[in-house]
């Protein structure tokens, strides 16, 4: 495998988009991928069962028993998982960076990671690759940090499901914020 530092620019990925405003630069990232149609089908598979069982444990027939609060947490779960299915269809994550500030934002539906970042403060843009393994299954992800002069280091995006959309981001951030590229310590 050839290291990725061997390689040139990367060219703008799928779901991707790049726009120079003069004063400010916009980055924007699609999220919808398969995980929002995996996602979505165990939603509903899951609010299919939980909607049969409710209106059963809340029935007038039903007397209350600590029982009936066992489907609670169930029911805030679907909540949570319909949400990031939502999410997954309909967000796009903003980077915008001009000489002074970053700003990182997720739209339309509020997600965590938005942040303000002050320019002058960064030192090197970078990317690390996320391994999570499970008992059957290994899963790779990247991220695009920022590591601060002060040694703070502090994630701009993540959850990129490739590398190439990882270093784009790198490379037009570095390029536009007139950042030399130089290795991280756990740079991917």
């Amino acid at each position: 495998m050839a290291d990725r530092w061997d390689e040139g620019a990367v060219e703008l990925p799928a779901q991707m988009n790049l726009v120079n405003h003069g004063s400010y630069l916009e980055i924007s990232r699609r999220w919808r991928g398969i995980t929002a149609v995996i996602l979505t089908g165990f939603c509903v598979f899951w609010w299919f069962i939980l909607l049969k069982i409710l209106p059963e444990l809340f029935s007038n027939e039903t007397q209350f028993s600590l029982g009936s609060l066992i489907p609670i947490p169930h029911f805030l779960a679907g909540v949570g998982m319909g949400y990031f299915a939502l999410a997954s269809w309909f967000n796009t994550s903003y980077i915008y960076a001009d000489h002074s500030n970053m700003e990182i934002m997720h739209k339309p539906f509020p997600w965590f990671g938005a942040k303000k970042i002050e320019v002058s403060q960064i030192g090197q843009i970078y990317v690390k690759k996320k391994v999570s393994r499970s008992k059957n299954s290994t899963s790779v992800s990247y991220e695009v940090r920022a590591k601060m002069h002060s040694g703070k280091d502090i994630k701009i995006l993540s959850g990129l499901p490739n590398d190439r959309q990882a270093i784009y981001v790198e490379q037009q951030l570095e390029e536009y914020l007139q950042i030399e590229d130089k290795r991280v310590r756990g740079e991917y």
